[in-house]
């Protein structure tokens, strides 16, 4: 049977991991789907608590201030002249100090691919999509410290034009400290996320590693001028536990198929290089206005994924509008000039 796995290999780990040392599939759990996050270089792990947490550490409702929000984003990607539209709805909802819940779901819509087969023959073209919906439960330990946990179910139909589509369930385990010490609150996060079986599409031979990674940050709040002027700094490194690519003495990939936990313990023998490394600022005035700017690292050997980015936030009585944009990345990257516009409401 012919196979189109190169559409998901053009599409999205070439521009992700350029260098191919590093292959999975599951890419739309890798993409940030909120503005905030985007704003701030891909960082959200130990940053402030908000109504897209459970994209990031869904132990953050915890210690929101709203007893329940929601939001809307869309964003805009391009890869050689197509564009893909991620859109995002997220929300959580406080049961008490000690509860919370949190529920989510991206989509991921590609404009028209052409697919040719082994012999380049034109087939047509095809508009193939994925979708994950997350939904979280969380439990605060102290005053201090909470802990999270949410559950993806993924669904992907990159292999449309076969009639084929995969699913996977993963989880994440997470841990959230935030403590205020006079004007300043220190915030510290720990996510192991997408842990699950490999997406399987329905040839058995057709399996892709999800993206499972370990994320440690740091963040720092301070409020210079109560009620008028609060900075905040943040920092984050993620390292991805998915096996490296294998060859063959005659250079070709080796298929692997390891178990969820072989693959993990495989994993750690990767370069240190394969980390990414994320910086950001956030800047707010009587928290009507916000400013984000972020810096995204990667590797060039391990996906080159390095960009700038910046985001606005303007916040009224209890709805907000945001914006995102990332810039710097090389033109053929899935991130060159990409854009966000997001809603958000507190309750």
């Amino acid at each position: 049977m012919t196979k189109y796995i190169y559409i998901s290999i053009i599409l999205f780990v070439a521009p992700l991991l350029a260098s191919g040392q590093i292959v999975h599939g599951g890419q739309l759990l890798s993409q940030s789907p909120d503005n905030r996050s985007i704003g701030l270089g891909d960082n959200g792990v130990a940053t402030s608590a908000d109504a897209n947490s459970i994209f990031w550490n869904s132990a953050k409702y915890l210690f929101a201030k709203s007893k329940s929000a929601v939001s809307l984003n869309y964003t805009s990607l391009k890869m050689n002249d197509e564009t893909l539209s991620l859109g995002a709805i997220s929300g959580y909802y406080k049961l008490s100090d000690l509860h919370a819940f949190g529920v989510g779901v991206r989509y991921l819509k590609f404009s028209s691919i052409s697919i040719y087969n082994e012999q380049g023959i034109d087939k047509g073209e095809i508009s193939p999509s994925e979708y994950i919906m997350d939904l979280s439960y969380n439990y605060k330990l102290s005053t201090y410290w909470g802990v999270g946990l949410v559950l993806h179910l993924y669904n992907s139909d990159l292999l449309k034009s076969e009639g084929e589509s995969a699913f996977s369930v993963s989880t994440d385990l997470s841990v959230f400290y935030e403590r205020p010490d006079n004007d300043i609150i220190w915030r510290a996060g720990l996510v192991v996320g997408h842990i699950g079986k490999p997406l399987e599409y329905s040839s058995e031979s057709n399996k892709a590693y999800l993206p499972a990674h370990l994320s440690l940050g740091g963040s720092v709040e301070w409020d210079i001028d109560p009620n008028e002027h609060t900075v905040t700094f943040a920092i984050q490194a993620k390292r991805l536990l998915v096996p490296g690519v294998e060859y063959d003495k005659d250079g070709n990939i080796i298929a692997t198929d390891y178990s969820v936990f072989k693959s993990i313990n495989e994993s750690l023998s990767n370069d240190l290089a394969s980390h990414q490394y994320m910086v950001s600022a956030e800047y707010s005035w009587r928290e009507s206005v916000v400013l984000r700017t972020g810096y995204h690292y990667q590797s060039e050997d391990w996906g080159n994924r390095n960009y700038f980015s910046c985001g606005i936030k303007l916040q009224g009585k209890n709805m907000s509008l945001e914006g995102a944009y990332r810039m710097g990345a090389k033109k053929e990257s899935l991130y060159h000039n990409s854009w966000a516009v997001g809603l958000g409401y507190c309750f």
